[in-house]
């Protein structure tokens, strides 16, 4: 079973809310890549403004990594 889990990226993710909306991906890879190794980070901006809309997606390399960063 946890060879499933980690082999499905949907266990590799976390989201982020309320977030200001200065907020950019680096920014994010930079708090949480002290966790673990991160594959992908999506700080969710407004397309007209490209403000962040306060929110974002972070996909970490291993699943054990992710429990990590939500301890």
């Amino acid at each position: 079973m946890h060879e499933l889990a980690d082999a499905d990226p949907a266990h590799h993710k976390i989201f982020i809310h309320s977030l200001g909306w200065d907020t950019i991906a680096e920014t994010l890879t930079f708090v949480f890549g002290k966790y673990s190794e991160i594959e992908d980070c999506k700080a969710v901006t407004d397309r007209i403004f490209g403000k962040s809309k306060g929110y974002a997606f972070i996909l970490f390399k291993h699943r054990s990594y992710t429990w990590k960063a939500l301890k």
